[in-house]
């Protein structure tokens, strides 16, 4: 017969242990950070597309003729 062999009672050794502790306390604060950097992305478009439609909209109201009747120059 075999020898008795006591099963393993850790998962993790004392240095995998303190790693998973370590990520698992600081995952929240990166998953924070890169929700961050893809908001900040969001943001920074809808900026730029919101200038260039203002921008488009100056263009045509500088360089298109108004199809509507002339204005009253009464002096």
């Amino acid at each position: 017969m075999r020898p008795f062999r006591p099963v393993k009672r850790h998962l993790l050794r004392g240095g995998e242990a303190a790693s998973a502790v370590e990520f698992a306390l600081l995952l929240p604060f990166l998953v924070l950070l890169i929700c961050g950097i893809i908001d900040f992305g969001f943001m920074f478009y809808n900026w730029n597309l919101t200038n260039e439609a203002s921008r488009e909209a100056a263009r045509y109201a500088a360089t298109n003729k108004s199809s509507g009747s002339p204005p009253n120059n009464t002096a």
